[in-house]
Formats: C-alpha cells, sequence, structure tokens
C-alpha cells in the first residue's frame, strides 16, 4: 500500500512556518498522524496552528512592535483625515442636492408638479 501523501501547499506551509527548533519532529509527527488516517483539514488545521503560533512569534519581536506602533499610528491619522473629507464632502453635496431641488433643478418634485408653460397660455381660459 503507498502511503498518503500531504496537500503539498500545507506540506510546504508548514516547513516554512514551523519554529526551527521544532520542525524535524512536528514535521514527522503531522505526517505520521496523516498516513494513519487523520483528515486533509485535520492536517491543514495542524498548519493553521503553527502558522499562528509563527504570527506570534514575529508579533513579539521589538522591532516589529515599534514598526507596527508606527503604521498603526500613521493609519489612523489617514483614517481621520478621511472622514474629515468625507464628512466635508457630504455636506457640500447634500447642499448641492437641497439648493438644486430649491430652485426646481432636474428630478425635484416642485420641478415636476409646477404647470407647463402649454397649460399657463391665455386661449385656454
Amino acid at each position: 500500500m503507498k502511503p498518503r501523501t500531504p496537500p503539498r501547499l500545507a506540506e510546504w506551509l508548514l516547513q516554512r512556518l514551523a519554529a526551527s527548533y521544532r520542525r524535524d519532529s512536528l514535521l514527522g509527527d503531522v505526517l505520521e498522524q496523516y498516513q494513519q488516517g487523520r483528515s486533509r483539514a485535520w492536517y491543514w488545521g495542524q498548519v493553521g496552528s503553527a502558522s499562528s503560533w509563527a504570527l506570534l512569534r514575529f508579533a513579539r519581536s521589538a522591532t516589529v512592535t515599534r514598526a507596527a506602533r508606527v503604521i498603526l499610528r500613521v493609519t489612523a491619522e489617514i483614517l481621520v483625515i478621511l472622514k474629515r473629507f468625507a464628512t466635508a464632502f457630504a455636506i457640500v453635496t447634500l447642499g448641492a442636492a437641497t439648493l438644486t431641488w430649491a430652485a426646481g433643478g432636474a428630478g425635484s418634485r416642485i420641478a415636476d408638479a409646477a404647470p407647463s408653460p402649454a397649460h399657463c397660455s391665455a386661449d385656454s381660459r
């Protein structure tokens, strides 16, 4: 009987994401469990678990933490500016729409309800 081979992408990710000091034992254990009948979903779950730990290790480094703070601060400032711009744009757009409506522009109910010049002729009395 030919041994089952795990999903290629999942195996590649597991090799890249596992901690270096545990990589060989983790790969061997996961492969052994998979070949004994565990499902592909279980294998992908192990990859997800390993990637979670890899992200935590990465986030704990001091350099990344400082860089993340700077990126978050810049992103927050950009969002505040965009919010102010969006609010100002909404106010201007609302004001223009209100003026168009008040002046009887296209699509306003006042302009649609007003009598046309043909109805106001002197012959229609």
